[in-house]
């Protein structure tokens, strides 16, 4: 039996890692598509880290070549939509070093000052202040700024459990302003499919979603005509109730990947 994809689009906190730990069933059977050349794209809603960092971190857990073009962060989607849409803008994130990157990288401007700000773009803050709620808030209720979501998880997978994520933040702001994010840029949004679609040249049933997540990956697959591999390493378990069924669901990706070959 042949393996049935040409492209992978697969998920990171979950599926690659969890946490600072290596889920190596999962990195065994990237090594295995990569080999047998089925495309490797993988995508984050994690926006704390670039492209570029996301890249050579993955070239070194995987031990093969993955080019920054094949690494798609909602960091970069969020910037890549409000430039396709507004063009350059001032924009005040509430994120980290990864954030800020794919901004500045993008075209945008990073401000300040509250009378400056053209767009707010929420992400996932581990250093975050009140400070930095308030310079948004007032962004977006006094500036009339845009509020942009990397995206809306609420949780992140580490190690032990999990952290609160970035739709965490974005709960905040929207509860404080009144308003929801005019755009939120990644998964389960379809945006990242339609680019990728656009530039890879594959057709759709030649395509699937690996991710750890019902409400994000599976939903995102969804939303984007695509097939979905839901598999367990990360939030969700196998004795999780499934509010919306993947195509498949294995224990890992090598699971899956043996059953067909």
């Amino acid at each position: 039996m042949s393996f049935p994809y040409e492209l992978l689009i697969v998920d990171l906190d979950g599926v690659v890692w969890r946490g600072g730990r290596i889920i190596e069933r999962n990195v065994e059977a990237l090594r295995i598509l990569n080999d047998l050349g089925v495309k490797l794209v993988f995508a984050s809603n994690n926006s704390s880290i670039s492209r570029r960092g996301y890249a050579a971190k993955l070239t070194d857990i995987l031990g093969f070549k993955v080019p920054v073009n094949h690494v798609f962060n909602s960091g970069y989607l969020a910037s890549k939509w409000i430039m396709d849409n507004y063009g350059s803008m001032k924009v005040y994130p509430i994120g980290e070093d990864g954030l800020i990157e794919e901004l500045t990288l993008m075209g945008h401007m990073v401000v300040d000052d509250v009378l400056s700000i053209e767009a707010v773009v929420v992400g996932l803050d581990r250093n975050l202040t009140y400070k930095k709620l308030e310079t948004a808030h007032k962004a977006i209720t006094m500036n009339k700024a845009l509020f942009v979501a990397c995206n809306d998880d609420h949780v992140l997978p580490v190690d032990e459990g999990t952290i609160p994520g970035a739709g965490a933040i974005v709960a905040f702001l929207v509860k404080s302003t009144g308003l929801n994010p005019i755009f939120t840029a990644g998964k389960p949004n379809r945006y990242l499919a339609d680019l990728l679609l656009k530039s890879m040249g594959v057709p759709k049933d030649k395509v699937l979603v690996v991710g750890d997540r019902c409400d994000m990956d599976v939903t995102f697959a969804l939303n984007s005509g695509l097939d979905s591999l839901l598999v367990f390493t990360g939030l969700t378990k196998p004795d999780t109730p499934l509010t919306i069924k993947p195509k498949y669901a294995f224990m890992d990706l090598l699971e899956f990947v043996e059953f067909y070959l």
